[in-house]
């Protein structure tokens, strides 16, 4: 006696029980390409913005140093007209005392004449070289940085294109480049607070040093308390920016390795068992 047809019975149809065709199907993943496609809207947004950024940076310490010599020269001149004031206001108050009749007016045009000499002359400050920018150690991070920022995003880019179009060789360079770019965040941050931060601090410095050069005799103590309080800023800024802006890369390197995010750049359709 042959058992009962029913759909539920294989030995009625010779058709594999679901256990066999499970057996025969390796199982796959059910591939996810919205998470995909919106790191690669991310990629084009954060790409363009942040690779302009760094082309900026390339100008601002390429034209820096050029900025610095112009500022020294306005600063001479602006020292040569300060002199010539004082010069001339000496000269008047000769010529009054010569026109003095008593001997008490000349002493009052004298004690005048001893207080513009002896008004201590103001130096400009050296605006130039305030941030340490003029320094070749500095401008040469700063040109290094921009630039390998630049190249960086601009693959970033053309990765974003690959994603939206779930290639595969999109998510190898999105891949690549958030790995890059938290290697670049290491070493370009740690050559800023180690080399950098010193040189603008020691700026600082001397900045303040100079602006308060008629401050008093506490003035230079001052000036050093200051510098090591920008150093101690500058540092935690490197470290904030650092740790910040590894987050977005942390996650394209996660969210790409994820199965069911590879699964979406295959390029066979997925089958399912009939």
């Amino acid at each position: 006696m042959q058992p009962p047809s029913s759909p539920s019975n294989p030995f009625a149809s010779g058709q594999p029980s679901a256990a066999s065709a499970a057996g025969r199907f390796s199982p796959r993943e059910i591939p996810n390409s919205t998470i995909p496609k919106t790191l690669g809207i991310l990629n084009l947004i954060f790409g363009v913005i942040f690779m302009l950024a760094g082309v900026g940076t390339v100008v601002q310490y390429v034209v820096m140093p050029m900025f610095g010599e112009v500022m020294e020269v306005q600063q001479q001149e602006v020292t040569k007209a300060l002199e010539s004031q004082q010069e001339l206001a000496v000269q008047k108050l000769l010529e009054e005392q010569k026109a003095a009749e008593s001997e008490d007016e000349k002493a009052a045009i004298q004690t005048q004449i001893d207080q513009v000499q002896n008004q201590p002359r103001i130096t400009p400050p050296n605006m130039a070289g305030m941030m340490g920018m003029t320094d070749r150690r500095v401008m040469i991070w700063g040109v290094v940085n921009g630039l390998s920022g630049a190249l960086l995003n601009l693959l970033m880019i053309i990765s974003g294109v690959g994603l939206l179009l779930l290639k595969g060789w999109g998510r190898s360079l999105a891949l690549w480049v958030a790995g890059l770019k938290l290697l670049r965040l290491l070493v370009a941050n740690a050559y800023y607070c180690f080399v950098c931060v010193p040189i603008i601090a020691q700026s600082m410095m001397g900045f303040m040093q100079q602006v308060g050069a008629q401050g008093g005799p506490g003035q230079p103590q001052a000036s050093v308390q200051m510098g090591t309080m920008f150093a101690g800023m500058y540092w935690a800024q490197a470290i904030g920016f650092a740790l910040f802006a590894s987050i977005y890369p942390i996650i394209c390197i996660v969210m790409l390795t994820r199965s069911r995010v590879k699964a979406a750049f295959i390029n066979t359709p997925l089958t399912t068992p009939q």
